[in-house]
């Protein structure tokens, strides 16, 4: 039976006029990514074993797009979304976007769309609108949700558009990671005749702390690389009023593994038990996460693993980005091990991926990353369609 009428498929010129065809899954699938960053999904495509091209990215950062060049090579990269045509902008199967959150933010001043960098979502609906990609994945900072005007502009938008949409706030720590990093994840599917229902993915079982010790390596037992407070006269005050007040939680953070943010003051300054908090642009820069089962400040290659990715993905030092300013690229990332398991769900609801090669992927992602606690999480609320 013919699906709902739409254009012809931008990538397949034999398509009869105002219908899609059907996926073939040998097809290579067409990627582009805004707001780059580190383009993660990039990655992640390659670890689920997807053929793909990398059609275009953009980044504003002059340090990230060098990155992104020397590593992931894509056909096109863009220096800014409001720099270029978006007419001549290929066209691709599946875009990936995660536009400035500081306006959105709760570190920030709440600014929303009123603040120039809150309304550069509206040049990635342009691109969905002119474009049609089959697939459309936003991430953003939970408080997006309670900015109305941005979150309603992009429901609409997006289902004018014939795109059916879910969104969910989804926690790294529930993906394998023992990172609480919450965020907001909308999934648009273009309504074609094979489009399949969508549901986000399971969450796992969280890391216990010896697999936090894993991710993060525990130094003690007389190693002159382990120290019990940081050497920073500020750093070491701010560790020792946390491991005061978890003292009297009766948690020993010399047996369990704790985490504490050195970069704000005492009035501020936060810890995590058995997991890392959410790891941030500045902080990371700074270096100011301090491990006490680490017995020092976590480095890049903690953050490399805190952030889903494997250490060595990223040759940032052959792009010529230094190690603080790498440090600083991990903390605005996006997290590879939550991609990792809702990208399969979108390209089978897209009907790009069989329900086979859909199970081997999630399969080979459960193995990777931990138990599976169930299979699928609640839609009521937040996972809502438009």
């Amino acid at each position: 039976m013919m699906g709902k009428r739409h254009r012809e498929d931008p990538g397949d010129p034999a398509a009869p006029s105002g219908y899609y065809v059907p996926w073939r899954e040998d097809r290579v699938l067409r990627l582009g990514t805004d707001f780059s960053g580190l383009d993660v999904v990039v990655l992640v495509l390659r670890r689920l074993g997807v053929l793909f091209e990398h059609c275009f990215s953009s980044d504003s950062d002059p340090k990230v797009r060098a990155l992104i060049q020397h590593q992931h090579k894509p056909n096109i990269l863009f220096e800014h979304v409001t720099a270029r045509v978006t007419a001549l902008c290929p066209a691709v199967d599946l875009y990936v976007l995660g536009p400035p959150c500081q306006t959105f933010s709760s570190a920030g001043k709440q600014a929303g769309t009123s603040d120039p960098r809150g309304q550069l979502f509206l040049n990635g609906l342009d691109y969905v609108v002119l474009k049609r990609p089959r697939v459309v994945i936003f991430e953003n900072v939970p408080r997006i949700t309670q900015h109305k005007n941005a979150v309603e502009v992009m429901f609409a938008v997006l289902d004018k558009a014939d795109y059916k949409v879910w969104w969910q706030i989804l926690d790294s720590q529930d993906y394998g990671v023992p990172q609480q990093r919450k965020r907001f994840y909308l999934v648009a599917v273009l309504i074609t005749g094979n489009l399949e229902p969508f549901s986000f993915p399971g969450r796992l079982t969280q890391l216990t702390m010896t697999r936090l010790d894993d991710m993060i390596p525990r130094r003690r037992g007389g190693s002159p690389d382990w120290r019990p407070i940081p050497p920073r006269p500020r750093a070491a005050s701010l560790v020792t009023i946390e491991y005061e007040k978890l003292a009297a939680k009766r948690i020993n953070p010399y047996r369990t593994p704790v985490c504490v943010d050195t970069g704000g003051t005492p009035a501020w300054v936060s810890s995590s038990v058995g997991r890392v908090m959410t790891l941030t642009k500045s902080h990371c820069e700074a270096f100011s996460y301090w491990s006490s089962s680490k017995g020092d400040f976590l480095d890049v290659d903690d953050y490399t693993r805190l952030q889903g990715l494997d250490v060595g993905d990223l040759d940032w030092q052959g792009a010529g980005v230094t190690r603080r300013q790498f440090a600083g690229m991990l903390g605005n990332a996006m997290a590879a091990n939550v991609l990792e398991f809702v990208i399969p769900c979108a390209l089978k609801s897209a009907g790009m991926i069989s329900n086979r090669r859909y199970i081997e992927m999630s399969q080979n992602s459960f193995r990777r990353w931990g138990r599976l606690r169930t299979h699928t999480v609640s839609t009521a609320g937040s996972a809502a369609t438009v």
